[in-house]
């Protein structure tokens, strides 16, 4: 650990030595990432055209980001100072200056589809020009968070680290152990499959495996199957996850409710009359909804949803329960704060103050920002794309686009320069 040192300084710019020009002076020492300066004892306005400094962290071998006193040394003897009021110490008490953090959606936000949106580069890079935390929370997913931030760093030409996303099913570590250790049904795509691996379930399985154990269980023509990986006669599930967008609506809710309405998880057994769901039910997300480059909004997981449970109802009369993730979970927000709190201390060095959460979607990325009481922004390149605000789930603030977002979460913090607006 090694003490900061600046001895000689010379600094013709600043011409009086007083509170103000004092904390400027602290600025051009290369400290600007503190603030709130405050002054144990008071100076008088002087002329000079030239300082020496000692400064010197009270606790030796600090990292500049945790300095928290400073003491500065005024020599007049090594300076054109004329008073002997300045042969002291002037003690100046220094506060981490605590950066924003800022959650952006992906899909609507950051991209259209295929398309990378034309704003999102010079957001981005300005982000990490400033040294300000960010992540991105979507309730997408269908691949590992590592593969996710692979994949944007290299669309949008900056690093990102897989500490930064957090996909719908990324909450999916949580599930207990004693779950995981049985036979889960994973719908979505087949990748889906080696993501419920890496979460730690040990025996995932997919539908097209599930119809190769019996072909009848979805008795239709030129059905795509795969090897089942488990003796299904005399093994038992534990639980359903719906990881990302089913392709195959309809076998994927056959089988969801057979396994849901077996006896004990028992896949072709059935409870006569239905009393209780034999195992949990987990969603990733449960957005209507979803933007891509096709001009009307596609279906989201939310209408898988919808029609699992009517029909569940209609077998049984009773409703699903699900435990929900993604957003608006409260849930799935608490996990997106731990992370962005560690990301940005251990990658950025910062602490994080105010959190900025920028979404296209009313109901889900505004809805789930206010309720946690996140700033929302709201863009118009996605789910939502004219008016002044969304009359169900009003923004603090509506922007056209993510970098209007971004230069206005810097205005907001004093962050934005002249030349960046």
């Amino acid at each position: 650990m090694n003490s900061l040192l600046y001895n000689p300084l010379n600094n013709t710019s600043i011409n009086t030595l007083n509170k103000v020009t004092l904390e400027s002076c602290i600025n051009k020492l290369l400290i600007n990432q503190f603030h709130n300066a405050k002054i144990n004892s008071e100076i008088s306005s002087t002329t000079a055209n030239k300082l020496n400094l000692n400064i010197k962290t009270e606790l030796p071998n600090a990292k500049i980001n945790n300095l928290k006193k400073v003491e500065i040394l005024i020599n007049p003897q090594k300076t054109n100072l004329k008073s002997s009021q300045f042969d002291k110490k002037i003690n100046i008490d220094i506060y981490n200056h605590k950066k924003p953090g800022i959650v952006f959606d992906v899909d609507g936000v950051l991209v259209k589809g295929k398309n990378v949106l034309p704003e999102t580069h010079k957001a981005l890079k300005l982000l990490d020009k400033l040294n300000i935390p960010y992540m991105f929370l979507t309730n997408g997913g269908g691949k590992t968070e590592k593969k996710k931030a692979q994949e944007l760093s290299q669309r949008f030409g900056v690093p990102i680290h897989e500490e930064q996303i957090v996909l719908g099913h990324s909450p999916m570590r949580m599930v207990p152990d004693e779950i995981k250790n049985k036979i889960a049904l994973v719908i979505g795509p087949d990748t889906c499959k080696d993501v419920a691996k890496s979460y730690g379930f040990k025996k995932p399985i997919i539908t097209k495996e599930i119809i190769s154990w019996r072909p009848s269980i979805w008795p239709f023509e030129n059905q795509k199957m795969l090897d089942c990986p488990y003796d299904l006669d005399n093994e038992f599930f534990g639980s359903v996850l719906m990881f990302n967008d089913s392709s195959t609506w309809g076998q994927d809710i056959q089988i969801a409710c057979d396994i849901l309405r077996s006896i004990n998880g028992k896949l072709g057994t059935q409870q006569i009359p239905f009393e209780k769901q034999a195992v949990p039910c987990y969603f990733a997300a449960a957005d209507l909804l979803w933007s891509n480059d096709f001009p009307l909004s596609r279906f989201g997981q939310g209408a898988f949803k919808i029609a699992f449970s009517k029909l569940f109802k209609e077998l049984t009369g009773k409703t699903v329960e699900i435990i929900q993730y993604g957003k608006p979970e409260k849930t799935t927000y608490d996990y997106t704060k731990d992370l962005l709190e560690k990301y940005s201390k251990q990658y950025l060095n910062e602490e994080v103050s105010n959190v900025y959460a920028v979404g296209d979607n009313p109901s889900v990325d505004i809805l789930g920002a206010n309720n946690y009481g996140w700033h929302s922004i709201l863009v118009r390149t996605g789910v939502f794309k004219v008016g002044e605000n969304d009359k169900h789930y009003p923004a603090k603030t509506v922007v056209n686009n993510v970098l209007d977002s971004v230069k206005f979460i810097l205005s907001q913090e004093n962050l934005l320069n002249e030349n960046e607006n």
